[in-house]
């Protein structure tokens, strides 16, 4: 059997081994310390044949840095897991260039004749030369291009480094063979035309579980390369001395700062709330107002955005108005303020500026809460009580009702969604509807209500005559839940239906062992080593791709699982409630579980997890067999009481959990 061209670079050309690759490092380190020490401030100074000698120099200590960096990244390339000794070479580089820096900087100061003296005599070097003199308006100071060049390793050049390890990493499934990227790219070289053909399949089907992070690698190199164009940047800063200078100050400190684009989104979606009743949000929204316009953190309001992308355009026209509004009376600020609080605007400016300013503001925040207010009514498909002849309808004329909550996958979401329904429809006394989750593919044609997410509406594939659908833009709407029950309350409903029984953890692990004991493939859904304990503070998506590292390591799923996971919180987040986040995959990424299992991981610091939500607990789930829905629904259940919620996300015992998680009968006996 073919099993793949195994592709290695010969690097005897440049370096037989690492120790001449340090002695080279140390002889270019040394060698650029000497020629700024000899050559610093000193270009002017320099006859010709200086000057050339100089150059030569400078050129021979580039070329020995792009010969070790070549070497660096050629022995990273075929094995991307030791990623630690590209990045040593590549801060090593970094070190010396800071050595190098002064050289164009100082030749681009001398005069022209000087100059033009220089490149006469050095006919090999004249179009570099000439080159670096047409970058010279384009140049900075040198402390400000040294901060550039420390900068380089954590801007695009990182994501980029970051591509490279997450790609060569990837395997590419071929005719039953894991291929590398070297292996499956060559095959698309074949002579044969189909080897190309199923190579093509085999490398976009090995692409697309990977799609979330990669598109996020491609878009922040975008934005950091087009952030690191220094012409833009001298333009701008330009326009701004002009104006400080003419004027005593300038309007360009007002159009990122002004708050009242913000401040409009935010006092629409507090008001749009407060209508609904929905208790909860309501407070987050009044207090990312206090954190928006008084504290100045504007990136509050982007969480709001994400969820109705036409909002940008309610913040664009708000942003458009004030500009208008602050050219129109000659408005500006003395300098930057940042952060953007109404408090800092108002220091900033100049007294006469100060009422301008304020009315500025609010008419960007009235502009924007207009229109984001016409653009979340029109948009909002929640349900609504005044408005529901089709649905009492369908359930008027049905003896047996039978709700699904559908999600991608058909767990975490819908399973939380479902459990919150049934939450509401206790408290409002009703006990005989049927309320499941599932699919977006698999609902159940017994089901007489459907609820669904807006971006997978176009995915269902039931027949929905008879049926009524309602579109969500969230899984946890407290408030579409609490209308709906309502509602169903108000109508007559007949004969009981069966209800729908959930068994406990323990139970369904009873189950599954008996049946998996019969194809010798038993698995324990958790065991005490899938609980860790006191982790440090980091961000979301590391939180995530940790929980999915030790699902793969404890052979539950696969390694294309967490990206699948990744993507999936990428679509909706995953939180849950009381600082409990269940991260799970996408129907897609249901392909790579081998056993079904849970891992939590507790951070008793709390991590941010987007909508100004902390989590402190970490539940992430794999799910092999239907039955395990029910795990979901337990786990949201358990997870509704707050006190028990808080002393699982504190506590030091891993017992503690297990036994909690395991102990969901008697919880519901009590």
């Amino acid at each position: 059997m073919d099993k793949g061209i195994i592709l290695n670079w010969d690097l005897s050309s440049l370096y037989e081994n690492e120790a001449l690759l340090e002695a080279d490092l140390k002889d270019a380190a040394a060698r650029a310390k000497s020629f700024e020490s000899v050559y610093k401030g000193k270009l002017k100074e320099l006859h010709v044949n200086e000057f050339l000698e100089s150059i030569r120099e400078y050129e021979a200590i580039n070329e020995k840095l792009g010969r070790i960096m070549t070497y660096a990244f050629l022995k990273f390339a075929t094995n991307s897991d030791n990623g630690g000794f590209y990045a040593k070479y590549q801060q090593a580089h970094t070190n010396i260039a800071e050595n190098l820096l002064f050289f164009e900087l100082e030749f681009n100061k001398l005069s022209k004749p000087k100059q033009e003296e220089f490149i006469a005599s050095s006919s090999m070097y004249k179009y570099y030369l000439e080159s670096l003199m047409e970058e010279k308006p384009y140049q900075l100071s040198q402390k400000e291009e040294r901060i550039l060049l420390k900068k380089e390793m954590t801007s695009a050049s990182a994501f980029s480094r970051l591509f490279d390890e997450h790609f060569s990493r990837m395997k590419f499934v071929y005719e039953g063979q894991k291929l590398s990227e070297e292996e499956i790219l060559s095959k698309l070289q074949d002579a044969d035309r189909e080897v190309r053909k199923k190579a093509a399949s085999a490398f976009t089907k090995g692409l697309k579980p990977h799609q979330p992070l990669l598109a996020y690698i491609f878009n922040m190199i975008k934005i950091l390369q087009k952030k690191n164009n220094n012409q833009e940047f001298l333009k701008s800063i330009e326009n701004i001395f002009l104006e400080l200078n003419e004027k005593g100050k300038s309007i360009f400190f007002l159009l990122e700062t002004n708050p009242g684009p913000g401040l409009g989104l935010l006092l629409c979606y507090y008001i749009y709330e407060k209508k609904k009743k929905n208790t909860e949000k309501v407070k987050e929204a009044r207090s990312n107002i206090f954190i928006h316009f008084l504290g100045g953190i504007h990136e509050v309001y982007f969480a709001y955005v994400l969820r109705n992308l036409k909002l940008i355009f309610a913040l664009i026209a708000g942003g458009m108005s004030g500009v208008y509004f602050f050219q129109k009376f000659s408005v500006g600020l003395v300098g930057v303020a940042s952060p953007g609080s109404v408090f800092l605007l108002l220091l900033l400016s100049p007294l006469e500026d100060k009422l301008h300013v304020l009315f500025g503001i609010m008419i960007s925040a009235g502009v924007t809460f207009v229109m984001a207010f016409l653009i979340i009514k029109k948009n909002d498909i929640a349900f609504d009580t005044s408005d529901l002849n089709y649905s009492e309808a369908i359930i008027l004329s049905n003896n047996r009702l039978e709700i699904c909550v559908s999600c991608d996958a058909g767990m975490g979401s819908s399973a939380m969604g479902a459990t919150l329904l049934r939450k509401k429809l206790t408290k409002e006394g009703i006990k005989n509807i049927k309320v499941v989750n599932s699919s977006i593919d698999s609902i159940p044609v017994t089901s007489n209500i459907i609820v669904v997410h807006r971006q997978l509406i176009d995915r269902m594939t039931i027949d929905t005559t008879g049926k009524d659908i309602f579109i969500i833009d969230d899984f946890m709407d407290s408030g579409f839940y609490d209308a709906l029950a309502k509602k169903i309350k108000e109508l007559s409903m007949v004969e009981e239906v069966e209800k729908s029984f959930v068994p406990t953890l323990k139970e369904v692990e009873k189950k599954m062992a008996n049946e998996e004991n019969k194809s010798n493939e038993k698995r324990k859904i958790l065991e005490k080593s899938n609980i860790h304990l006191d982790l440090k503070r980091t961000d979301k998506i590391s939180a995530i791709s940790n929980a999915g590292k030790i699902l793969v390591e404890n052979g539950y799923v696969e390694e294309e699982y967490i990206a699948s996971m990744i993507e999936r919180e990428m679509l909706s987040n995953t939180y849950l409630e009381n600082g409990i986040a269940i991260p799970h995959c996408t129907a897609d990424g249901l392909k790579y579980i081998k056993n079904s299992g849970i891992i939590v991981l507790q951070y008793p610091y709390g991590i941010s997890y987007g909508n100004g939500k902390t989590v402190y607990l970490i539940v992430a789930i794999a799910s092999l067999k239907d039955g395990h829905m029910n795990i979901l629904k337990k786990l949201s259940e358990i997870f509704d009481d707050e006190k028990m919620a808080e002393q699982l996300s504190t506590t030091v015992e891993v017992d503690e959990i297990y036994e909690s998680l395991l102990s969901l009968e008697e919880q519901d006996a009590k």
